[in-house]
């Protein structure tokens, strides 16, 4: 469960970090964390109007369920799962849920559905 634990932490400050930081693109739109403990989802939301429009999307989406990290969104160019990686998340327990299960498998990434 330390295990666990230790991965929801990794999540949770990099998830801040990320959302700390304005989009270079639409400095008017507002990030948002969003940490449900209970259930071990973790996002980060953007909203705001940007021109005409507005936008209310999910950039971040982690889930930790059954000893595994499910990364189901990543809507940038940093590549979340590396970072997460590279914080001491092993490879073989990341999930990139948005990719199809064959590249899971050739990148040694965990392949659970």
């Amino acid at each position: 469960m330390d295990r666990i634990n230790a991965y929801k932490d990794i999540i949770k400050e990099e998830l801040c970090y990320q959302a700390s930081k304005s989009p270079s693109n639409a400095p008017d739109l507002k990030q948002q964390l969003i940490f449900d403990e209970e259930r071990s989802n973790f996002l980060v939301i953007i909203s705001g109007w940007q021109d005409y429009a507005y936008v209310h999307q999910c950039i971040f989406h982690v889930e930790v369920k059954e000893g595994l990290v499910y990364v189901h969104e990543d809507r940038t160019d940093i590549v979340l799962v590396d970072i997460l990686i590279e914080k001491g998340i092993p490879k073989s327990v990341i999930v990139p849920s948005f990719l199809p299960i064959y590249e899971r498998e050739l990148g040694a990434y965990a392949v659970a559905a």
